[in-house]
């Protein structure tokens, strides 16, 4: 039996997922180059890793309130 989309949030940790490289922006990216990636990949989120630990999530709306 398929579990549930509720299951699943309850039960899977971000330590779990595969992201995909391109997702994915080492803290030290200069912001034109985030945004740049943002309009060429057409995703408008990103997570911030230092080597492999999740430090962070940066979004378009990041770019466009600051």
């Amino acid at each position: 039996m398929p579990r549930s989309i509720e299951e699943i949030l309850k039960q899977t940790k971000v330590r779990d997922l595969e992201l995909q490289s391109d997702h994915r922006i080492d803290p030290s990216t200069p912001l034109r180059d985030v945004h740049r990636a943002f309009d060429e990949q057409r995703h408008g989120a990103a997570m911030i890793c230092d080597g492999d630990r999740v430090v962070g999530i940066f979004t378009q709306r990041d770019v466009l309130y600051r």
